[in-house]
């Protein structure tokens, strides 16, 4: 499995940190012995998976960068995600691109700032709006 983003989480003894990972499938994967031996998905993949929380710290984000496709991909260790219109302004779109990017390891404040969005855009709705209409890919180009 390669893992292409990893999160350090505080062991909840406090004694030290289990690392967390995610590979191009989207399948994590922890340190700690209980998905080490038994395969099943811990607190700390919850942790990661829910947080948005200064405790986890990203050690290896893919850089981000927009390409000719048509939906964002992960490729060679980076994230392509399509060249959009400025307007008309294509919500859908930018929700598959933050979710995209969400997903390997982009905190919701670093892609803000990237894209240039409202502080009205937050993570929670962001993933329910993909939840609900999915992703969105442009015809051929």
């Amino acid at each position: 499995m390669k893992w292409i983003k990893k999160w350090k989480v505080k062991s909840s003894s406090g004694n030290g940190y289990y690392v967390v990972a995610i590979d191009g499938e989207g399948n994590f994967g922890c340190s700690c012995p209980v998905w080490k031996f038994r395969r099943k998905e811990c607190h700390h993949i919850i942790k990661v998976k829910q947080s948005g929380s200064e405790e986890i710290i990203d050690t290896d984000r893919p850089e981000s960068i927009p390409a000719r496709v048509t939906k964002p991909i992960f490729k060679d260790g980076k994230i392509l995600y399509p060249l959009v219109p400025i307007e008309p302004f294509d919500t859908h779109m930018e929700a598959t691109i933050v979710s995209f990017m969400l997903k390997y390891g982009w905190s919701m404040t670093e892609i803000k700032e990237r894209r240039h969005l409202p502080s009205s855009w937050i993570k929670k709705a962001v993933l329910n709006y993909i939840e609900k209409y999915g992703m969105k890919e442009y015809k051929k180009i």
